[in-house]
């Protein structure tokens, strides 16, 4: 039984590795303006444009590019339109 456990939690230490690699690949590609995008969603759940633009300091025009770049690659979801948008991690 004990050597079945160890298994598994062998298997899921070596998936948890290769998401981390595969995150850290990814962060190391995208612009630093995305990778902040990206941690403030996984901090907060969700993100709108005006609450970047608050955490970053960056244009809306900026910030809008890369939000389309990240929902273009599938890194973000938009909800909503207009004045109501907000993004969220897939």
């Amino acid at each position: 039984m004990a050597i079945i456990f160890l298994r598994v939690l062998q298997r899921q230490k070596n998936r948890l590795q290769t998401k981390l690699d595969n995150e850290k690949i990814m962060a190391a590609s995208l612009p630093l303006l995305s990778v902040q995008i990206l941690e403030l969603a996984k901090a907060q759940g969700r993100v709108t444009t005006q609450g970047i633009e608050q955490a970053t300091g960056e244009s809306r025009s900026t910030i809008k590019a890369r939000l389309k770049q990240l929902t273009g690659d599938r890194l973000l979801v938009r909800y909503g339109k207009g004045r109501s948008t907000w993004y969220g991690l897939v």
